[in-house]
This record gives C-alpha cells, sequence and structure tokens, in this order.
C-alpha cells in the first residue's frame, strides 16, 4: 500500500505569522492535532503540534532535575505559560521536517514517524506540499485491514 492511497489531500497548513492563540483555534476547529509550517512563499519550513505547544508550556526536563519543586509550582508555570501567547507558530513549530513521496510504501511512513516519535508526515512531490498522511491514516486504511 502506498502513501498516496491513504493520505488526505486537503490540508490546513499554518503560516509562520500565526500566532499562538489562531494556532489553538485553527487545530481545534478543524479537530486536528497538528500542521504544516508554512513560509510567505507557501514553502513548507516546520510542523506544528499540540506536543509543541505543550512542550513550551511545561518545564523541560533540564529545568525539573535543576530545580525539581518547579515541576510542582503550578502557579509559576501557569503564569511562565501566559508568555507563549506572545510567540508565532515560527517560533513554537518544529523545524525538523520528516517527509514522504506519494510513492513511497505506507510501512516507510509508519518507521518514520516511529523513529522520530511524531505523529504526521507532509507528502512532498518535487519539493512542493500534496498531502499529509498521519498515524489515524494508518490505522484507518492499513492496520484495520488485518483486524477483519
Amino acid at each position: 500500500m502506498l502513501v498516496k492511497e491513504v493520505m488526505s489531500t486537503n490540508v490546513l497548513t499554518i503560516k509562520d505569522s500565526t500566532s499562538f492563540k489562531e494556532i489553538v483555534h485553527l487545530l481545534e476547529d478543524h479537530h486536528i492535532s497538528g500542521a504544516p509550517v508554512v513560509n510567505e512563499k507557501g514553502k513548507v519550513i516546520g510542523i506544528i503540534s499540540e506536543k509543541d505547544l505543550l512542550d513550551h508550556v511545561f518545564p523541560s526536563e533540564a529545568d525539573c532535575c535543576e530545580d525539581p519543586s518547579y515541576y510542582f509550582d503550578h502557579e509559576r508555570i501557569e503564569k511562565e505559560a501566559k508568555e507563549i501567547t506572545k510567540l508565532k507558530a515560527k517560533n513554537l513549530m518544529s523545524k525538523k521536517i520528516v517527509s514522504v513521496k506519494p510513492n513511497d510504501h505506507i510501512l516507510k511512513a509508519c518507521s518514520l514517524m516511529m523513529i522520530n516519535d511524531i505523529r504526521r508526515l507532509p507528502v512532498m512531490d518535487n519539493g512542493e506540499l500534496i498531502g499529509i498522511v498521519t498515524t489515524k491514516d494508518i490505522y484507518r486504511n492499513f492496520l484495520l485491514q488485518f483486524a477483519d
């Protein structure tokens, strides 16, 4: 089974200048957990996900090791979390873009997701975004065939 057989072609993209609040509403309104980030020319420059947003809210592992009480100081975390509302997609996104091509096997996409601990891959053809494949697409279209 090929990526092009399971990918979604109607891809919501987020501009690099999109605000935190707009990102949260876009993801919620479209019932998705992430999307490619594009620059003013429409080129994919990153990916933003709920995980990226949450990573900016919660203290890092290093912060916790440095000061274990920090993790339990919920008022401090909440106060600092409000600062991320000032950030744009370009400041919040993952800049590492892992992608697949439409004629790649779905198991390649699955492997890339597992290795990179991600849940979505842009589908690129000659440098252009033509779709997206997610873990949900793989589950719904590939894994369920083995459950019958």
